[in-house]
């Protein structure tokens, strides 16, 4: 266990370095001024020159390595979008709200996939399992952006309980966390269902049942741990894709979140909020696959074996 982790914690910091190479080189090879606003007046050799020696980019590969060094002592750098507004002040602000809605998101998920599948695989071809089916498919086949847009208008306009484009009471969650799980709560859901119908048909939940166990006591404590593994595997990817993902959302619900100022840096060239927000996006994405991966591990004795052995 000891020896995975230390392979996690090693691989984060090489895995950021070719994220962060191969963002840069995207970057520079994208056409484009970064100081040239769509719309605006062209911007003057003199100014630009000026621009770039403010900021440090008159050379691309003396940027690069002037930006990894700033990295090394967390500075994300200044946004070239927003005027005296650093990177880390941005994602300081903008990043504990989209945790919120993707943290949010994955326990609604959590809690209503692994419910389902549980009712659905022990009431098998009932009304249960065919309600279960029914929200797989609509949480796999109906864009987030075509439920939230129908979750505004309902909850807006038709029945007028709560305010549009708002972020200020617990209430403005519902909504987009509602949306963002509806996709995870899905694959959740056929997870648990597969996984423990599988268990409920092996060999051990017939020797505990013949020993006279509960009911209960074979679900929670023979069938359901067993049938978990598929799903730790899963909520690492979708953790981070709650989290990180949920630029659609952001935008449908006006939520100020991390997700808008990625894309609004895109749409503007702001070059060092882009890298900014691919940093901490990937970093979030590598430290829970390897937080799930550790605690599948923990779960499952195979996986420790295994790993030890390799």
């Amino acid at each position: 266990m000891i020896r995975r982790i230390a392979t996690r914690l090693i691989q984060l910091p090489l895995l950021l370095f070719v994220i962060y190479s191969l963002t840069f080189l995207m970057i520079v090879a994208v056409p484009g001024n970064p100081f040239q606003r769509d719309g605006g007046r062209a911007i003057s050799p003199v100014v630009e020159q000026a621009l770039r020696e403010r900021y440090g980019m008159q050379d691309n590969l003396a940027f690069y390595g002037r930006y990894l060094q700033r990295l090394f002592h967390g500075d994300l750098g200044r946004s070239l979008q927003y005027e005296n507004w650093s990177c880390n002040e941005i994602i300081a602000a903008s990043l504990p709200v989209s945790i919120t809605v993707g943290l949010t998101a994955i326990a609604i998920a959590t809690l209503g996939g692994v419910t389902l599948g549980i009712l659905a695989a022990i009431y098998r071809h009932g009304a249960c399992d065919a309600f279960a089916l029914f929200v797989s498919i609509l949480g796999v086949s109906v864009p987030t952006f075509v439920i939230g847009a129908g979750l505004l208008v309902l909850f807006s306009v038709t029945l007028p309980v709560l305010p549009v484009g708002t972020w200020d009471s617990p209430l403005d969650l519902v909504r987009p966390a509602v949306t963002l799980s509806l996709v995870p709560l899905a694959y959740i859901l056929r997870l648990t269902r597969l996984g423990m119908i599988e268990a409920l048909q092996s060999d051990y939940v017939r020797t505990a049942r013949a020993k006279g166990l509960s009911e209960s006591t074979v679900i929670f404590r023979h069938a359901l741990p067993n049938a978990m593994p598929p799903v730790l595997a899963y909520l690492g990817p979708a953790s981070a894709a709650a989290m990180t993902g949920s630029f659609v959302i952001e935008r449908v619900f006006n939520i100020p979140g991390m997700g808008l100022h990625f894309v609004n840096s895109v749409l503007n060239r702001d070059q060092m909020l882009i890298l900014a927000c691919v940093l901490v996006y990937s970093a979030i994405l590598i430290t829970l696959n390897a937080v799930v991966d550790v605690a599948h591990a923990w779960i499952d004795p195979r996986i420790r074996v295994g790993g030890a052995r390799a």
